[in-house]
């Protein structure tokens, strides 16, 4: 209970945060001059992931990213380089919506990497960049978490709607 109150007051701040941000003219979203053209993700060519096509999904986690424990994390030299780190601090980013096994003992229980996708295409990306600020983290998120759903439903968190395929 206590943790559906936090993360509840936590989306509805951000959303305050970032209507009075739009409604002061103040650049609520900034976007970078120009989109990385390669960030596909390939699970098999990186040596700590894995693929788990037998859970089944029993509920979703939305994960949330404090930009600056992120940043704080890297090299300052690869921080004046992330775009997230120059221009997101202070701000909660989606990390990603991950289905979640109820019965999983461990990490590697939940479903993940059930296939290779295509790179998504950049309207895609542009449309959800002001809430999860890097072509990167978009892709992987989606391929390791986006593909291994056996739900039919899903979750804008931009927009806060759910809608059926």
């Amino acid at each position: 209970m206590y943790s559906t109150f936090i993360i509840v007051f936590v989306i509805t701040a951000s959303i305050i945060s970032y209507s009075t941000a739009a409604s002061t003219g103040k650049d609520s979203c900034p976007f970078p001059s120009s989109l990385k053209s390669n960030y596909d993700f390939n699970y098999n060519s990186r040596p700590n992931e894995w693929k788990n096509l037998n859970s089944k999904t029993s509920f979703f986690l939305l994960a949330l990213s404090w930009t600056n424990t992120y940043c704080d994390g890297l090299s300052a030299a690869n921080r004046a380089k992330v775009f997230q780190c120059t221009h997101y601090m202070d701000n909660l980013i989606v990390h990603g919506f991950w289905p979640q096994a109820k019965q999983a003992a461990n990490v590697q229980a939940h479903p993940r990497n059930c296939r290779n996708e295509k790179q998504l295409n950049t309207t895609f990306v542009k449309r959800y960049y002001c809430i999860m600020p890097d072509e990167d983290l978009m892709q992987a998120e989606w391929e390791k978490h986006g593909k291994t759903s056996n739900s039919k439903m899903i979750i804008d968190p931009f927009n806060l709607k759910t809608s059926l395929c």
